[in-house]
């Protein structure tokens, strides 16, 4: 029997307002780390949220602020100073 990867859900809040998002803006270049939303919030911030795959509470959290990150960056969002909003765990046995 093969041991199941735990997987976390990650919410990042980072300052600005992306121009424009596209399909692809979403990649991580991390396969551990998969989009699923993205929301403004008012004309000041913006919330990118992601499934993580990882092991640990610990290695989620740095494994999501880069793949997130690199998210982030790509569709011109501030990555100084990032708020995790929430990480909780999903199908943890």
């Amino acid at each position: 029997m093969s041991a199941v990867t735990p997987t976390w859900v990650m919410t990042v809040e980072y300052a600005g307002v992306s121009p424009a998002w596209l399909e692809d803006d979403g990649a991580t270049d991390d396969s551990r780390v998969n989009p699923i939303a993205i929301s403004q919030m008012g004309d000041r911030a913006t919330t990118l949220s992601a499934v993580i795959a990882a092991g640990t509470e610990q290695e989620a959290h740095g494994v999501g602020l880069v793949g997130l990150g690199r998210w982030a960056q790509r569709i011109g969002l501030s990555t100084h100073n990032p708020t995790v909003v929430a990480l909780f765990a999903r199908d943890v046995g």
